[in-house]
């Protein structure tokens, strides 16, 4: 066979089938190899990896297939990790596994795991019906955004299955008649499950003359167009008392007959109540 340039050959057929062979020396012998074979069984560095689409499917895929583990229990898909600590072991791995089914495993899990340095900050599992975060939390990147129920068939009412809020903490109730009255304040809690508001307190009212409504600021949120209600749950005033919605941010004491309540009525009195309402 005479010599040729390269660029004189034949183009081959791509994609190529791994059985075409290439010339290699190997200790000082030129033997063939597939191209199968080219890097088989050996780790293969690159600054950088690039996928294009494929002429078929019209997808970009990065398959990674691990072959070499198929007696073992759990089976590395796919491990990125950015390099070693004094005693090898490896840092920042994000890490792609199979753990087939047992009998403590029914389905098999994909697990997904993330270790940032020396701490494992995420595991997910992925059981075929559920994903199981077992260390780290969802969080939430976006303002107004959630979870999303809309799979759920809704009620004919129904106006959002979005939930995208959730918090808890402490309020400071204050006087707001107009009285200028120093609440004596024993604890003040509220919670927020998507638009709904529930707040708690317990307080007692000064020595007061005031013939102003007894009105109580502070609320965490603003209140929309629904208002609230709520009721004491203790009274030292001697007659249960309800609340309602006083404006966006306060509430009113009231009695049975929904009249307001006044400062005097309230004096030197003990109140611990709940209150719901909707932003």
């Amino acid at each position: 066979m005479s010599n040729s340039k390269i660029s004189s050959l034949t183009a081959s057929v791509t994609p190529l089938t791994g059985s075409e062979v290439l010339p290699i020396v190997q200790s000082s012998i030129t033997k063939q190899v597939s191209v199968a074979n080219l890097t088989d069984g050996r780790d293969v560095s690159s600054q950088s990896l690039t996928t294009s689409k494929n002429s078929s499917t019209g997808y970009v895929a990065l398959n990674l297939v691990n072959t070499s583990q198929a007696n073992v229990s759990t089976k590395v898909i796919a491990q990125l990790f950015t390099g070693f600590d004094t005693v090898g072991t490896r840092k920042d791995v994000f890490s792609i596994q199979y753990e087939p089914a047992d009998s403590n495993n029914v389905n098999g899990n994909t697990v997904i795991r993330n270790r940032v340095g020396d701490t494992l900050a995420v595991v997910a599992r992925y059981n075929g019906a559920d994903y199981k975060i077992e260390t780290g939390n969802l969080v939430q990147g976006t303002a107004a955004k959630g979870i999303n129920f809309t799979a759920n068939t809704p009620a004919a009412g129904m106006t959002s299955q979005l939930l995208n809020w959730y918090e808890e903490g402490t309020w400071t109730p204050n006087d707001s008649s107009g009285a200028g009255l120093s609440l004596a304040i024993t604890g003040a809690r509220y919670t927020r499950i998507g638009r709904q508001v529930t707040c708690t307190a317990f307080l007692t009212y000064p020595v007061t003359a005031s013939a102003a409504a007894a009105v109580i600021g502070g609320l965490p949120f603003s209140a929309g167009g629904e208002g609230g209600f709520g009721v004491t749950g203790y009274s030292a005033a001697g007659f249960q008392l309800f609340l309602r919605s006083n404006s966006a941010t306060s509430i009113a004491f009231v009695n049975n007959a929904n009249v307001v309540t006044t400062n005097v009525a309230l004096s030197t009195a003990l109140i611990g109540f709940s209150f719901v309402y909707f932003v």
